[in-house]
C-alpha cells in the first residue's frame, strides 16, 4: 500500500538532472578542445556546433536512461553531490588547462597564450602603428600634393588600406572592402589572398610620384601574432613611404610562407596601370613572382612613375598560408 510519500526515483531526479547536465558540459567542452586546438582545428562555427550537438545529445539521452531500476542507494543525495563536484573540477580542469595531452608528455602543445620566439629568432623591429605615416584624409582623386592612398570613399579611410587579406575560398567581392580584412583569425587549413593596393591621390598635372617601389615583409620569427606588413616608397611623395599591415592570429606560434600553389585559379599576379587596363574579375592581370617583393628595395613600379588620377590605382593579389611547428 502506498503512503503517498515521494518515491525514491522522484527523490533522485534533481542529482540526476544535474550530474546529467554536469556530464553533457565536460563532453561538449571536451569536443570543442578536440575540434579547436588539439586534433582538427575547425573553425569556431563549426566546433561549436559540434559540441552543442555531442554535449546536448548526451543530456537528452542518457537523463531517461538512469531510470528507476537504479536502486536509491546507488544515487543518494550525497553521491549526487559527489558527482557534481567531481564533474565541476573536470570541467574546470579541462577548461584552465592548457592541455589534458600535457599528462601525456606533449608539453605545451595545446597552450593558448602567446608564446616568445626561439631564442635563436631575431625579428627586425615593426612600426609602433599599424598603419601610416599620417596624412591629410581628403576626397578620393583631390590630393594637391603627390600622395599615395589619402583618400576617402563611402566613408572608408584608404590610408588603413595599403593591405588587406581575406580566405582564399572566397571568390566574391562584398561591400565595403570586397571582403577584405585586417585582421585575421587563421585557420591551418586556409591559405589567404593578400591584396596590396595603391595609388597617387593627387589630380592636378605635374603632381607624378617618381621611383615608385613596392615592397612586403613577411616575418621570420614564428608567433602567434603575426604582421604582414606592405610599404610604397615615392622619392617625391609626401610622405615619401607609407606603409599598412595585416594582422594574423592563432593560439600557436606559426610563420606566414608564399603559397603558389593555393588552389585553382589562385594566382599571384599584378595590374600596372601604366602597362594594361584590369577589372575586379581579374582581367588584364599579370603573373607575378611574389618573392620579387620581399627582395630588398623591393618590386619597381614599370617606367619608376605613377601619374596622377584614377589610372595610377596599382593592384597585386598574392597568397599565402600559415605553417605551424
Amino acid at each position: 500500500m502506498s503512503s503517498g510519500g515521494p518515491t525514491s526515483s522522484s527523490r533522485d531526479a534533481p542529482g540526476k538532472f544535474f550530474v546529467t547536465i554536469l556530464l553533457g558540459l565536460l563532453l561538449a567542452l571536451l569536443t570543442w578542445k578536440l575540434t579547436t586546438q588539439w586534433v582538427w582545428h575547425l573553425d569556431d562555427a563549426a566546433a561549436l556546433t559540434l559540441s552543442a550537438a555531442i554535449g546536448g545529445g548526451l543530456i537528452f539521452a542518457a537523463y531517461p536512461a538512469w531510470g528507476s531500476s537504479f536502486h536509491s542507494a546507488k544515487f543518494s543525495r550525497r553521491a549526487a553531490a559527489v558527482s557534481c563536484i567531481i564533474l565541476a573540477a573536470l570541467i574546470a580542469t579541462v577548461w584552465t588547462w592548457p592541455s589534458i595531452l600535457d599528462a601525456f608528455g606533449r608539453g605545451d602543445s595545446g597552450r593558448a597564450r602567446v608564446e616568445p620566439p626561439p631564442a635563436s629568432c631575431t625579428e627586425a623591429p615593426y612600426e609602433t602603428n599599424d598603419w601610416g605615416p599620417d596624412r591629410p584624409l581628403v576626397p578620393l582623386g583631390e590630393s594637391s600634393a603627390p600622395t599615395f592612398n589619402n583618400g576617402i570613399e563611402e566613408g572608408i579611410d584608404e590610408r588603413m588600406w595599403l593591405v588587406s587579406a581575406r580566405d582564399a575560398i572566397h571568390q566574391d567581392s562584398p561591400r565595403p572592402n570586397g571582403g577584405y580584412e585586417r585582421f585575421i583569425e587563421v585557420n591551418p587549413q586556409s591559405s589567404y589572398r593578400i591584396r596590396f593596393m595603391f595609388w597617387n591621390n593627387a589630380s592636378a598635372p605635374g603632381t607624378e610620384i617618381n621611383n615608385v617601389r613596392a615592397a612586403l615583409r613577411l616575418p621570420q620569427c614564428a608567433s602567434t601574432d603575426v604582421r604582414l606588413v606592405g610599404q610604397v616608397t615615392g622619392d617625391n611623395a609626401v610622405p615619401s613611404t607609407i606603409w599598412g599591415t595585416v594582422r594574423f592570429h592563432s593560439p600557436k606560434p606559426f610563420k606566414l610562407e608564399f603559397a603558389p600553389d593555393a588552389g585553382p585559379g589562385h594566382r599571384n599576379i599584378v595590374c600596372w596601370p601604366a602597362e594594361t587596363a584590369c577589372n575586379p574579375n581579374g582581367q588584364g592581370f599579370i603573373p607575378l613572382d611574389p618573392n620579387e617583393l620581399v627582395a630588398p628595395g623591393g618590386l619597381p613600379v614599370p617606367g619608376g612613375t605613377l601619374y596622377p588620377g584614377s589610372q595610377s590605382f596599382t593592384f597585386i593579389m598574392v597568397y599565402v598560408r600559415p605553417v605551424f611547428g
